[in-house]
């Protein structure tokens, strides 16, 4: 991100000329910067093009020698191209003051540093008067995927969460998943599967087989390859991370269960894991899978994986697991307060905002506790977690929710759960009345209304984009208001002759009639003579403010 963002900001400081110049050159009053990307020959190009001024070679060359970093003679000797490259020395800038615009003095040595340190090059075209092209080359195998981190015998692993099925702490006082051998094979009994498990320290051993069965509680995580789906045991459960995929070293590659490496947040090197190397070597593909246990003889059901979790003494919440992101161990220590809000650091570069449930439903207060979970939604529009101080299982199980028995915003419903009832999250739908009370200005502890409070504004909002349209009108909505939609001036002159608004947002820019005429034509109409008209736009020019 820093490299593309400072490319863009220097093409529109000191590449792209003002109106006026650009007029005078037969150029259009505005101007272009264009972003591409593309694949070749291995490596991915950005590419960051204008069509301003271009580099002033002589300008470089004056800059160069007054700073001392060549002389003239060794300048002339130079060809262009190798001018261009000295604007990414460090500190080095032709610009004669220093703009929040560009960088705030920050040089293009920023760009190669963060390019070099993906293992990419910078390359630099250039033409008077037409333009210049930044092209970042970068390595095929610079791929961002999300991962799960594991422990084994002090060493940090990454599984791909594509290939997770989901991880099970195995008691073995639970009957309803629990470790058993057969001969010289352990399985996991998993509701109502039986599944073959290997254990990760064999495979780092070489081993295949091999009974270790304990009396203690272990981590399981399921993995699926093709078809057939296996456990493996690790020592410990980790966080959740992005992890950037690194090619694997050629003397790794012929063991076959590490798929490649990466660098860790905390600065560990980890292995990423190969499911399908792993269930090869255990002769897992080549083995028939064990025997399911004897399916019910009733109706087919729709089995769906949820997570059971408590935050106070009382209830047993449950969230399906297709609206979950991650589940991240927040130790107690780590959870700071700022205002009216509490934050927790999940690392080095992520904050993440806390919910408790008891600000927004009437339910009871969380416990205290030293170590407690944060439950990421998947879809939250900010970095916000629901805090649980209990992880109590996630189950399989088919369930029917009665929506009537406890109707509040937020929540799903409810479903008889393990004898108990448990009442299901919508954890997205909490995330956005958490952003209406945090933007309200209250303090977080103090809103104990399990509501947004009810307005009686109705809102028309013009917009022509399906996304802003969502976006708008589900935080006036969370607020509150009622809200009416309209894709363009035309559809919203009909709505105001059909219906009564306290207030008016309209884009600008839209298709059939656009934001200026819409206003001109609703200041034409003395309903709404005296209504406040709100624009929204993300156009910035000043003739549009």
């Amino acid at each position: 991100a820093d490299p593309l963002t400072h490319l863009v900001r220097n093409c529109c400081d000191h590449g792209i000329e003002t109106p006026e110049a650009r007029l005078d050159r037969g150029k259009p009053a505005n101007g272009t910067i264009r972003l591409s990307a593309r694949q070749d020959r291995g490596q991915i190009v950005i590419e960051v093009r204008d069509d301003g001024k271009g580099l002033d070679v002589e300008a470089i060359k004056r800059k160069a020698v007054t700073q001392g970093l060549r002389t003239r003679a060794e300048l002339d000797a130079l060809e262009e191209r190798q001018v261009f490259d000295l604007i990414l020395l460090s500190g080095f800038s032709t610009a004669a003051q220093v703009t929040d615009v560009s960088g705030r003095g920050v040089g293009m040595d920023v760009v190669k540093t963060n390019v070099d340190q993906a293992g990419g090059t910078v390359e630099i075209d250039s033409a008077p008067g037409q333009g210049s092209v930044f092209s970042l080359r970068l390595p095929l195998t610079l791929a961002i995927m999300p991962g799960q981190l594991v422990l084994c015998r002090g060493q940090h692993f990454a599984i791909p969460r594509r290939e997770l099925c989901e991880v099970v702490l195995c008691d073995p006082s639970d009957s309803s998943q629990r470790i058993e051998s057969s001969q010289d094979q352990e399985v996991l009994r998993l509701r109502e599967e039986l599944l073959p498990l290997v254990r990760l320290r064999h495979v780092l051993d070489g081993e295949v087989n091999g009974n270790d069965a304990t009396t203690t509680r272990e981590y399981v995580a399921i993995l699926r390859v093709g078809s057939h789906r296996f456990g493996l045991v690790v020592d410990d459960l980790l966080w959740s991370e992005e992890v950037v995929v690194k090619p694997l070293h050629s003397l790794l590659r012929p063991l076959g269960v590490y798929a490649s490496t990466t660098i860790l947040a905390d600065g560990h090197v980890g292995l990423i894991l190969s499911s399908e190397g792993i269930a090869r070597q255990a002769g897992i593909l080549h083995r028939k899978a064990p025997a399911a246990l004897p399916a019910s003889t009733g109706p087919k059901v729709d089995l769906r994986p949820i997570l059971l979790f408590r935050s106070g003494k009382q209830e047993l919440f449950a969230v399906p697991l297709s609206d979950i992101r991650r589940v991240v161990t927040l130790d107690s220590s780590r959870i700071e307060r700022v205002g009216g809000r509490e934050l927790a650091r999940l690392d080095a570069d992520t904050t993440c905002n806390i919910i408790r449930l008891e600000y927004l439903l009437d339910v009871s207060p969380s416990t205290n506790s030293s170590a407690s979970f944060l439950i990421i939604p998947r879809n939250a529009r900010a970095p916000v977690g629901v805090l649980a101080t209990e992880i109590v299982d996630t189950l399989t199980v088919a369930y029917e929710l009665d929506v009537n028995a406890y109707r509040v915003d937020g929540v799903l419903g409810s479903a008889t759960l393990r004898n108990q009832l448990a009442v299901f999250l919508d954890v997205a739908r909490l995330s956005q009345l958490w952003e209406s009370v945090r933007d309200s200005h209250l303090s977080l502890p103090e809103a104990s209304a399990a509501q947004p409070p009810v307005g009686t504004a109705t809102v028309l909002v013009v917009e022509d984009t399906q996304f802003f349209q969502r976006l708008i009108a589900g935080h006036l909505q969370a607020a509150g208001f009622s809200v009416v939609v309209a894709s363009n001036g035309a559809e919203g002159i009909d709505a105001l002759a059909t219906g009564n608004f306290d207030l008016i947002v309209s884009d600008i820019e839209m298709p059939v009639m656009n934001g200026f005429e819409f206003a001109q034509r609703v200041r034409g109409n003395s309903r709404f003579a005296q209504t406040p008209l709100l624009a929204l736009t993300t156009l910035d020019k000043p003739e549009v403010r």
